[in-house]
C-alpha cells in the first residue's frame, strides 16, 4: 500500500494528522508486532520545520485505528484482533502497551542498552554513581503464568527521571493494570520526557 493511500485512509480517522501529513515531509514505517495477525504498528514521522512530530497508528488491510492515548484504544485492537497472548509474547506485549499509552511516558527497560542517558555523565561523580546504581537494578521483564492463564509481571521501567520496579496483572486479552509500583533510584541522569 501506497504512502499517500495510507494517509487518506488516516483523513477519514484523524484530519488534522492527516492534512499535516501531506503538507510536510512525512515517513511511514510498518512496523511487524509479533503478537497479532493482521495489524501492524505503523509509525507515521512528520518533518515540521521547527521539529519533527510523531503520530502511531494500527494499521490492517481494511481498517486504521489511532495509537498513542489511552489503553482502551489498544484493548479496541486487542477486541478486533481477538487476542489470546502466550507467555512468550507477554515481554513484547508490555514493552508495546506502553510506548503506546499515556506518549510513551513510561518506558519499559530491561537493560542499560534501553536506556537513553545524558551525555554529560563522565563529567560528575554523582550522575555516574547514580547511572551505576540503576544499571544494578535494572532487569528483564519478568513473567509468571497464573492458574486462571492469565500473567503476573514483573518490570523495570523510568517515569520522568525515576527508575521504578512494577509489578503488573496482564490478561490473555491484553488488558494491563500496574497492580504495584515503587521507585529503585529518584532522579536518575536521563532526559526528562515530556
Amino acid at each position: 500500500m501506497e504512502d499517500a493511500q495510507i494517509i487518506k485512509r488516516i483523513s477519514a480517522i484523524d484530519p488534522t494528522a492527516a492534512a499535516t501529513m501531506t503538507e510536510n515531509p512525512t515517513t511511514l514505517k510498518k512496523v511487524i508486532v509479533p503478537f497479532y495477525k493482521d495489524f501492524k504498528l505503523l509509525l507515521a514521522t512528520v518533518n515540521l520545520r521547527h521539529r519533527p512530530i510523531s503520530f502511531r497508528y494500527a494499521l490492517s488491510e481494511t481498517r486504521v485505528l489511532p495509537l498513542g492515548g489511552t489503553a482502551s484504544q489498544i484493548y479496541a485492537v486487542n477486541e478486533i484482533e481477538k487476542l489470546q497472548l502466550k507467555s512468550l509474547e507477554v515481554s513484547d506485549y508490555v514493552h508495546f502497551f506502553f510506548m503506546n499509552t499515556n506518549g510513551g511516558k513510561l518506558q519499559i527497560v530491561q537493560g542499560a542498552k534501553d536506556v537513553v542517558w545524558l551525555a554529560n555523565i563522565e563529567q560528575s561523580a554523582e550522575l555516574k554513581a547514580k547511572q551505576e546504581q540503576a544499571i544494578k537494578l535494572i532487569h528483564p521483564v519478568q513473567v509468571a503464568a497464573l492458574p486462571n492463564g492469565d500473567y503476573s509481571v514483573t518490570a523495570t521501567g523510568i517515569l520522568d527521571r525515576d527508575l521504578l520496579e512494577m509489578t503488573l496483572s496482564v490478561t490473555q486479552r491484553g488488558n494491563t493494570e500496574i497492580t504495584q509500583k515503587r521507585a529503585l533510584v529518584e532522579d536518575i541522569p536521563v532526559p526528562y520526557v515530556l
